[in-house]
């Protein structure tokens, strides 16, 4: 079964705030950004033509060109495809990787767990009386409880 991309990443508001070019931006900008970071954590990348970009957002070029011009610009990179990426959701999507990579390994050990301690291999069989459940718990010699083994 293939592998789905992680829906969502963490958003932390004071770091977005306290971010020096996210500062800078006019709220235009802001409203980019958003936007291309969740592309960018969608499809892994965005274009890295601002033509392109701003093709894929509906804004005339010209307009965007100029929006990008400012801080927008200064928060992707280029990667090894001429595509931009954002450092730090790239950082994001790695620790969620590592994560669920951790959490499959602790899966399949607390299965392998279970299953060897069902395991009767070398254990003696249990045993466990038959009958009614319910019955009280005195008993009589004339009708003796028959004994069956589980395992």
């Amino acid at each position: 079964m293939a592998r789905e991309k992680a829906p969502a990443f963490q958003f932390y508001p004071k770091d977005f705030i306290s971010d020096e070019r996210v500062m800078r931006m006019t709220y235009t900008e802001r409203g980019i950004y958003i936007t291309l970071l969740s592309v960018c954590w969608l499809e892994g990348s965005i274009p890295g033509q601002p033509r392109a970009i701003a093709m894929m957002l509906k804004i005339p070029t010209a307009r965007f060109l100029k929006l990008w011009r400012g801080p927008l610009s200064r928060c992707f990179e280029t990667n090894s495809d001429g595509r931009l990426i954002q450092k730090r959701l790239e950082r994001e999507r790695e620790a969620q990787a590592r994560y669920r990579v951790l959490q499959s390994e602790k899966g399949k050990a607390s299965a392998q767990a279970r299953f060897n301690r069902g395991s009767t291999e070398g254990q003696p069989a249990l045993v466990q009386p038959e009958g009614n459940s319910s019955s009280s718990s005195s008993s009589s010699v004339s009708n003796p409880q028959k004994i069956r083994v589980v395992g």
